[in-house]
């Protein structure tokens, strides 16, 4: 994992703060999410902004697999208690596949929902800023 300032990456997946306060996630081509790339992420918002409860903006549209124990780790507590809301960005069939086992059967304990629409996304994200 390297470490910037602003932006931490991995070989499967870059995320930064953005100035309205989301953290903005985009998987790199091709990206395989095992569990312990998913572990990094979520150990990332917390490095990013230094809170909990954080809003999520993740272009998954270049995904190319999601373990199961990864889709699994989404609904555990270590991510509740990082996540108030994730929006993923969806762009190919095999991310709207992979977004709707998430959100239809993993069904992580926080407000999660595909977009197609990156603008739309961040209008459904702002909702849940306290």
């Amino acid at each position: 994992m390297v470490i910037d300032k602003e932006i931490i990456e991995t070989q499967a997946w870059k995320a930064w703060l953005e100035p309205d306060g989301i953290i903005r996630v985009v998987l790199q081509p091709l990206a395989v999410i095992e569990i312990a790339e998913a572990r990094l992420l979520t150990q990332a918002y917390g490095q990013l902004t230094g809170r909990r409860q954080n809003l999520i903006l993740m272009d998954i549209s270049a995904i190319k697999s999601a373990s199961k124990a990864a889709r699994d780790y989404c609904s555990t507590p270590e991510v509740v208690e990082m996540v108030r809301a994730i929006a993923f960005i969806t762009q190919s069939p095999t991310s709207r596949i992979i977004g709707n086992l998430v959100v239809g059967i993993n069904k992580p304990p926080y407000p999660t929902r595909l977009f197609a629409d990156e603008l739309e996304a961040v209008e459904w994200l702002k909702r849940f800023t306290k």
